[in-house]
């Protein structure tokens, strides 16, 4: 064992590779928790990960649940076969043994699995959710949020599963005081911003849910009672929003498509009041929407997400100039530069819908501090 520990310190130090047949006969050969958290900090080192089985992390008796966790998320990462027997494994055993200071770890492996299409039972989630109440923690609560909006993104999503998250976020407000459990004042210390972040991600959830809902005065209802909520939070601009999630570029992009959806089914013209609020926040620069769609592919596929969903669904009579004009820019560029091949996808659909709702227009210089169509 000294001599297979001596190569492995070998291994870390020249950057090299781990057997994991080494990794796993010291660790079931050392009894000591300060070697085995150094060696759950080694899976992602291992080679030949896909060769790790279920099986053999079963065997693996660890004296911390964190651990396991960390085990098996590598296990799913590396072997997606084996995510219904580590879902199963939460499920059984998990629940029954795990405490505060595990359950983050509990959380990230469930929402590796969910990204897999393997969703945790209505039941699991319930529980969870009465475990994160009961053992309140910023962290453990943030990554609660995480999965559920993984689970919401999930295509499969079951009528089961939003039957209880729509108990566990529109009727039970139970989740919303604890993150008020802090009052929320954006910018105005730390503590605040990481309750801001916990309200984004709540607020977020409570719209996708209502992006699922058909009953028109029950959406309206609750679109109300969340603007009530940011009032009294001190949000104070005209679109409370888009004030809400706007130096966080990822979320306010998948709350503007959310909002989008709600928005048509309700009045089209709330919309284009959105768009319009939207685009004044980052004062009509069409070169910032160019920097989103260039620099990270998620929040690239948002905005486009967003720009097609406007296009396709716009009345073009009630498109605002300011927006018309932005966006006409912004197409423009974007052309340009896929006809020199230095855009990183294909933007044909993009610039089809933009084409038919006649966003191409011969622009004049600006007059004042407002742009003027030709």
């Amino acid at each position: 064992t000294t001599a297979v520990l001596n190569r492995l310190s070998l291994s870390l130090l020249n950057d090299e590779k781990i057997k994991f047949e080494d990794w796993l006969m010291i660790y079931k050969s050392k009894d000591d928790v300060f070697i085995h958290h150094l060696l759950s900090k080694c899976l992602a080192r291992l080679a030949s990960a896909k060769l790790i089985t279920f099986e053999s992390l079963l065997q693996i008796n660890s004296h911390c649940l964190s651990h396991q966790c960390h085990f098996f998320t590598l296990l799913v990462k590396a072997n997606s076969d084996c995510s219904s027997q580590t879902r199963e494994w939460i499920e059984l055993q998990v629940l029954q043994n795990c405490d505060d200071h595990c359950l983050c770890e509990i959380l990230q492996l469930l929402q590796n699995l969910a990204s897999n299409n393997q969703q945790p039972s209505s039941d699991l989630i319930v529980s969870i959710t009465q475990f994160v109440l009961l053992h309140y923690k910023k962290c453990t609560l943030s990554q609660y949020l995480d999965l559920i909006l993984i689970i919401l993104s999930s295509s499969s999503l079951t009528s089961q599963m939003l039957i209880v998250l729509k108990e566990q976020f529109l009727s039970d407000k139970r989740v919303i005081f604890n993150i008020l459990k802090e009052p929320i004042q954006p910018g105005a210390s730390f503590k605040s911003v990481t309750s801001l972040i916990l309200l984004r991600k709540y607020i977020l959830i409570r719209l996708k849910l209502l992006h699922k809902d058909t009953q028109i005065d029950y959406i309206k209802k609750e679109i109300d009672s969340i603007e009530r909520l940011l009032k009294q939070l001190n949000f104070q601009t005209d679109n409370l929003f888009v004030e809400l999630f706007l130096d966080e570029d990822a979320k306010l992009l998948s709350a503007l498509v959310t909002l989008f959806d709600i928005y048509f089914k309700l009045d089209e013209q709330m919309v284009h009041s959105l768009m319009n609020h939207f685009l004044n926040s980052i004062s009509y620069d069409e070169s910032i929407l160019l920097d989103w769609m260039i620099s990270d592919q998620d929040t690239a596929t948002l905005l486009l997400e967003l720009l097609l969903e406007y296009l396709k669904r716009s009345s073009p009579p009630m498109i605002r100039n300011e927006t018309k004009v932005t966006l006409s820019q912004l197409f423009q560029k974007i052309s340009s530069a896929s006809q020199k091949n230095l855009f990183p996808f294909n933007p044909r659909a993009l610039l089809k819908f933009a084409d038919r709702l006649n966003f191409y227009y011969s622009l004049s210089v600006q007059d004042g501090k407002k742009f003027v169509l030709s």
